[in-house]
Parts: C-alpha cells; sequence; structure tokens
C-alpha cells in the first residue's frame, strides 16, 4: 500500500480584501460624514431662565427668529430652589449672532386682547420660543421674558415714561392717540 500517491493541491487563498465588505465599508464611510455634517452644521448651546415654562418640550419645541427655526430646545429643567424652569437651547450656526448680551426671548402663546389675537400659530404647531437680536459680546445664558415685547424687532421707537396723579384702567398694548392720531402704544402700567 505504500504505492498509493497523493494527487491533492495546495490551493492558497487570494490577497486583498473580500467583496462582501465593500457595503459596510461605504455604510460607515457615509454614516461618519452625515455624523461630521451634524456636528459642523450645530451652534453653541444657550440657557434661557423663565418663571415657567408651559408647553416646552424637549427635542420639539423651536426657537424662531424673524420665521426661521434658528434653534431647538435639548433639555429643561428645574434650578434647584424649584423657582425657575432652566430651558437649554442648541442654536444652529448660522443663528449663533442670537448668543449675544441684550437677546431677548420670550414663549409664543396665544393670547386675546382687545387690541387683537396674537401667538395664532401656536395654537396649531404649539408653544415656541421667540428671540429679539441683541447687541454686545458673546453669552450664553439669558433671563427669559414673561411676555412677548410690545414693540416690533426692527422698531427703534422713542420710550416715554408717564406719570399722572390717576389713571384710567390700560391694557398693555392699548393705543396712545395725540389729536386723533396713533402715535404708539401703552407698555405696561403700574403704581
Amino acid at each position: 500500500m505504500s504505492g498509493k500517491t497523493d494527487h491533492g493541491e495546495v490551493v492558497r487563498g487570494r490577497g486583498g480584501i473580500s467583496a462582501a465588505w465593500i457595503f459596510p465599508v461605504i455604510a460607515a464611510a457615509a454614516a461618519a460624514w452625515m455624523f461630521a455634517q451634524e456636528i459642523e452644521s450645530r451652534g453653541p448651546e444657550i440657557e434661557i431662565r423663565f418663571k415657567d415654562a408651559p408647553g416646552i418640550e424637549v427635542g420639539k419645541t423651536t426657537l424662531i427668529y424673524r420665521g426661521v427655526t434658528a434653534g431647538k430646545v435639548v433639555e429643561m429643567r428645574l434650578d434647584d430652589a424649584l423657582n425657575e424652569a432652566i430651558v437649554r437651547v442648541r442654536l444652529e450656526k448660522f443663528a449663533s449672532g442670537l448668543a449675544v448680551e441684550g437677546t431677548q426671548f420670550w414663549i409664543d402663546r396665544p393670547m386675546l386682547s382687545l387690541q387683537g389675537v396674537s401667538g395664532l400659530t401656536s395654537l396649531i404647531q404649539g408653544n415656541s420660543i421667540r428671540a429679539r437680536k441683541g447687541a454686545g459680546r458673546y453669552a450664553s445664558r439669558f433671563e427669559g421674558l414673561e411676555t412677548r415685547p410690545i414693540l416690533a424687532i426692527d422698531d427703534t421707537a422713542v420710550r416715554v415714561r408717564l406719570e399722572s396723579d390717576t389713571v384710567q384702567p390700560l391694557e398693555r398694548g392699548a393705543p396712545v392717540t395725540f389729536r386723533g392720531v396713533r402715535v404708539g402704544r401703552v407698555r405696561e402700567q403700574s403704581l
């Protein structure tokens, strides 16, 4: 039986990468590119303190500036004394100019008064945070306004303080007239 010979061949594997790895490598590269694009499009994160924050939801509520979505709420909590709601907003990169001293933020909610209706979009889309850009150095912490400002974003009106011994009840936003011509609006009334 010593006459048996082995007719088998030694086959060596081909060198290189198997074609089965092409799709996972392409998918990983695409995921890395998308992640890098997401990080690059992010702006700064800011903190806004409100007395209360009705209708604000993490991941859903947006920050609107001039009708454009400029950021999104990423975190919400109460301060240590449980007196204020702290809302963290991630700004879009193009809106990073809102993170400056003097910028005002308020929660846009529906309001009905004798002067008209405002905040109607919040009835449909839910409450949002609105902004009026300030001027100054970079800032990341802000005190939110309790009500929306009376004046429009670009309004460069003169503010006048009137004092009187007697006052008739006036609503915020009520018209101020001079000789029958509307010249302004009431911003606030106090004792």
